[in-house]
């Protein structure tokens, strides 16, 4: 119903006191005692509607809606609010907020109070360490502090920019869990994923499917580790790969890899590859420099170099 027709169907509109003026009914007192109900801090002006058949109760409030529950905030620019249900629906400029750490934004919210799970739809925002992320539609666990999105979602920290068709926000545990045509782009690198964790406060990305991650002349491709964005640092585990211009090939069981100066430590089964030597380095760690092009490999170290028909051990 809207609050139009509302107010042409026999309701009463009032300046806005509803503790006060609204008729105290047994069922609401009751459900007041026995849980947490929505309670109405403000409005402008409120409107009451009973249909006389169902017995349901509907509050229409207007203007600078505010509203609390259970130490939660909610704002709005209108609501209908269901007390004997303890439900809620409300429309622009749609905000919750809860202590320092809930901040969510939308243009329309449906939200039940038994379970404290808001819909959110229509340009959400969940704000969470300095991060910000958007998508059309939002599932919000207010007690959990868990977001999900399932219709694209987009996250900005800082320079970093991440998106994916679903995922799910763990607002408590400072991370976010990125599913479905994973892309994170950073001015330095892309990143590509079926899917991804990334820590919001410390800029994290942990990797948890195959990544591939491409930057100027260097590709990498792992499955396990983590890769730090502020200091552009990754430890790769799980037969990782890093690929450096078109002739120059890593492998190995652990890598870790300083992308700004080129510089890494690989450890276990560790095979280096140049194509335009032919040459082929095995060891069980190697340590190298890339702007001097310096490379050390020891624990049982085997260079392998082809020439024509000949082959140098």
């Amino acid at each position: 119903i809207s609050l139009v027709d509302a107010q042409s169907t026999g309701g009463f509109s009032i300046p806005f006191d509803p503790l006060k003026l609204l008729p105290k009914t047994g069922t609401i007192a009751e459900d007041s005692v026995q849980k947490q109900t929505i309670e109405i801090l403000y409005s402008d002006f409120l409107v009451q509607e009973t249909d006389t058949i169902s017995n349901i109760v509907k509050r229409i409030l207007k203007g600078h809606v505010r509203l609390l529950h259970d130490g939660t905030y909610m704002f709005c620019d209108s609501a209908i609010l269901y007390p004997n249900t303890n439900y809620l629906e409300a429309i622009g400029n749609v905000k919750i907020l809860k202590g320092d750490s809930v901040d969510v934004r939308s243009e329309i919210l449906k939200y039940d109070g038994n379970t404290k799970i808001a819909i959110l739809e229509k340009n959400v925002r969940l704000k969470d360490h300095g991060s910000v992320l958007t998508a059309p539609t939002m599932t919000f666990e207010v007690d959990n502090e868990i977001g999900h999105f399932y219709n694209n979602g987009k996250l900005v920290s800082d320079s970093t920019v991440l998106t994916s068709v679903s995922g799910t926000n763990y607002q408590k545990n400072g991370y976010a869990v990125f599913k479905e045509n994973v892309v994170l782009v950073n001015p330095e690198y892309t990143m590509y994923a079926d899917s991804m964790k990334y820590f919001t406060e410390s800029k994290m990305v942990y990797f948890i499917a195959k990544t591939i991650i491409i930057s100027d002349g260097d590709t990498i491709i792992t499955s396990d580790g983590y890769f730090d964005t502020k200091n552009s640092k990754a430890y790769l585990k799980g037969r990782s790969i890093i690929k450096n211009g078109s002739a120059n090939t890593l492998q190995s069981d652990i890598i870790d890899y300083e992308k700004s100066t080129g510089n890494g430590i690989a450890t276990g089964n560790v095979v280096s590859m140049n194509t335009d030597e032919n040459a082929t380095l095995l060891s069980n760690h190697l340590y190298y420099v890339d702007s001097i092009k310096y490379t050390k490999a020891t624990e049982d170290p085997l260079m392998i170099q082809t020439d024509g028909k000949d082959t140098l051990y």
